[in-house]
């Protein structure tokens, strides 16, 4: 390794812990699994090839640095960042951080972690699985993961390196932002019911329960029991009250919360007959069903059209009894 990749090293080193604020090994954790962003993909990920790791990883910082073969002016001297250069850098860090200052097995904890996170973003945004651009939604979740776990909070573009002169324009980019970028035209300009909230959804409702029954009218949203919240609470026009829970995803809880809001309201209000109403996607039959087999309850299935995050219309559908 050349002084210069030497002195390259410890600067580009320096800069990465004012980006992120983390050291050494947990630096190094972080960036490596930071460059391993773009395998993620919709289905079954191999895991990552540790062998490449180091080029992989380098590769990775300078592309959102847009670093690699610029002309730079460093301590006197002129040249260009070579790839060469740039993975004789990266065998240090490896060396360093993987190892010398790094806690416990390094490559087996990294690969621990990105099974957990690519695991738990695909979990996380499972409703938009049939999407042409799942993969860049699977991307951005597993960034917010790892940003999550490590606390990384408000960093920005790396515009300058002290001691480092670009002699070239360049136009640095992080990954969440190359990566808002690229889903902005679809979930800006077009229509996907997977943006829609519960919260944006209730809100809707709340002003349109004539959607649900007509002579509905409201009394309350978020009403708090001790064990939960009641999305909306509603009089019929019978003067019964009507519960009303909303759902954007699949909840195994509706069975329950149906079973204890309406016990609990029965014993705060003194009174019988109350009833209960689900307003729901498409669900499995056996939760609908079970909902379907108490007295006073019905179950909607919704369809929302929607412009950007904001919802336009709503159309509901009142289902029976489904085969299982």
């Amino acid at each position: 390794m050349q002084q210069y990749e030497s002195d390259l090293s410890a600067l580009f080193w320096e800069t990465l812990e004012k980006q992120y604020g983390l050291k050494d090994g947990q630096l190094y954790e972080y960036l490596v699994l930071r460059s391993f962003t773009e395998q993620i993909r919709k289905g079954r990920v191999p895991n990552p090839d540790l062998k490449q790791l180091r080029w992989n990883l380098i590769r990775s910082i300078m592309e959102e640095w847009k670093c690699e073969g610029q002309l730079v002016s460093f301590m006197g001297d002129t040249f260009r960042l070579t790839s060469s250069s740039l993975q004789n850098i990266s065998i240090d860090w490896h060396q360093r951080y993987a190892y010398l200052f790094y806690d416990g097995d390094f490559e087996r904890d990294i690969l621990f972690k990105w099974q957990a996170l690519q695991k738990q973003a695909k979990i996380r945004q499972s409703k938009w699985s049939k999407k042409p651009f799942f993969t860049i939604i699977l991307q951005q979740e597993y960034l917010h993961q790892l940003n999550s776990l490590y606390r990384i909070q408000n960093f920005t573009e790396v515009a300058s390196i002290d001691n480092l002169v670009f002699l070239e324009e360049r136009f640095p980019i992080r990954m969440e932002v190359k990566l808002e970028r690229l889903l902005h035209p679809h979930l800006s300009f077009e229509s996907h019911m997977e943006q829609l909230s519960e919260t944006r959804l209730e809100e809707y409702l709340y002003q349109h329960l004539s959607l649900l029954e007509d002579g509905l009218r409201p009394v309350k949203r978020q009403y708090s029991l001790e064990n939960g919240r009641i999305d909306i609470l509603a009089k019929d026009r019978n003067d019964h009250i009507v519960i009303i829970e909303v759902k954007v995803d699949s909840d195994t809880d509706l069975v329950w919360q149906e079973e204890y809001y309406v016990k609990e309201i029965e014993k705060v209000y003194g009174v019988g007959n109350v009833r209960f109403m689900a307003v729901v996607p498409k669900y499995e039959a056996h939760i609908l069903n079970s909902i379907h087999e108490k007295k006073h309850c019905q179950v909607f299935t919704f369809d929302a059209v929607m412009k950007g995050t904001t919802l336009k219309a709503l159309h509901l559908k009142k289902e029976g009894v489904m085969a299982g």
